[in-house]
């Protein structure tokens, strides 16, 4: 008869090697609780370290409008249309500045005719004041010789009062003559100022008016018209706006970012 097992000795025991079981599910909790670790973190603290916000594509804009009241008579443009700096956008008529302008002309006319008005008194004055101031010294010579025949007894004094009168009207007239030329070009001086005043605001309303031609300040691209032939637009209002330049990017950064 064969023995089929033997009896195991008592004085020694067999080692045995243990399997380990469920590594695999320690590690995959251990990825869990890293990736909401992470995720917490990037909630709450991404923000600071993360280079990105909203944003919108954009390019620079000129606003084209009017600083008066007009009737578009003509409008060279429409929406998306390319446009260059100094190209024509529109013909407009104000009759607000036209009739400025008017007035302005009218003023500018009145003030030459009255400096000229004034330089043809001085001219007249300057022709004859050398003749008054002659006549002036030949009566103080004339009344000086009648007081001397009258202190000797040559003539008598039934004269004497015309002559001294006439000789009083010709220094007054002489003085007057000379107070007046220097009032006359004190105030062609004044008038000329205000010549320049009015030719002043007269060139700066046409350089605004521009004869009723609205250019373009810049190359770009017309967007949102506002208006169209035959409409009025008021001082103040956008006509439209052109987009010009190269394109970037308006971003809001959250300002806590680092």
């Amino acid at each position: 008869m064969k023995r089929l097992k033997k009896n195991p000795r008592a004085d020694h025991i067999k080692t045995e090697v243990r399997v380990q079981k469920g590594s695999a599910g320690k590690w995959i909790y251990l990825a869990i609780l890293t990736v909401i670790a992470i995720w917490i973190a990037d909630l709450f603290f991404g923000k600071y370290f993360y280079l990105q916000a909203n944003g919108i594509i954009m390019r620079d804009i000129q606003t084209v409008g009017l600083n008066y009241t007009a009737n578009i008579q003509t409008l060279r443009v429409s929406e998306g249309d390319n446009i260059k700096k100094g190209d024509l956008i529109s013909q407009v008529s104000s009759i607000e500045l036209i009739e400025h302008l008017s007035t302005l002309t009218i003023k500018i006319t009145d003030v030459d005719a009255q400096i000229y008005s004034k330089q043809s008194t001085i001219k007249i004055i300057n022709a004859t004041v050398a003749l008054a101031k002659k006549r002036a010294l030949a009566l103080d010579n004339l009344r000086s010789r009648q007081e001397r025949a009258i202190s000797k007894g040559l003539v008598g004094t039934h004269n004497m009062s015309d002559l001294l009168q006439e000789e009083f009207n010709s220094k007054f007239k002489y003085q007057e003559m000379l107070t007046q030329r220097l009032a006359l070009r004190q105030e062609i001086v004044q008038l000329k100022k205000s010549r320049e005043q009015l030719q002043l605001i007269s060139q700066r309303i046409s350089n605004v008016y521009g004869e009723g031609k609205i250019i373009s300040p810049v190359t770009g691209i017309i967007a949102n018209l506002k208006v169209h032939g035959g409409s009025i637009i008021k001082a103040g209002d956008k006509m439209l706006d052109i987009l010009y330049g190269t394109h970037y990017v308006l971003a809001y950064i959250d300002p806590a970012a680092l």
